[in-house]
């Protein structure tokens, strides 16, 4: 009986650790939302499931950002230099009526993302 009791106290608290550890692991909210970015759909599909990898990466600037995380910022900024370099590539593929409504949504993400890691520094 008293080993059941230690070998459950054990189970316990290595659960508790592993949760604990989690915990601050991801964002939980959705920071992209909050800063009024949405993502425009474009006549290139490839482009689209590109645009989609931008809100993942910006919850994660955004979180080192609230966690005070000034280690995460070379690589994110590097994750997002990576992110932008492809998102250009797809520019010259999109019909010209579309390019001016791709350039305003880069701008804005750029802004944001400026601003957002900004607050890291």
């Amino acid at each position: 009986m008293k080993t059941i009791k230690t070998i459950l106290l054990s189970v316990a608290v290595i659960a508790t650790i592993l949760f604990s550890a989690c915990g601050d692991s991801a964002p939980s909210k959705n920071y992209f939302s909050e800063a009024g970015l949405t993502l425009e759909t474009f006549s290139n599909q490839e482009l689209n499931n590109h645009l989609k990898k931008m809100e993942p990466l910006y919850n994660e600037m955004a979180f080192a950002v609230e966690k005070k995380d000034k280690g995460a910022d070379a690589r994110l900024s590097a994750s997002f230099s990576d992110w932008l370099l492809q998102a250009l590539s797809f520019k010259d593929s999109l019909p010209i009526e579309e390019q001016k409504k791709f350039d305003d949504v880069l701008e804005k993400i750029n802004s944001k993302w400026v601003e957002k890691k900004n607050k890291l520094l």
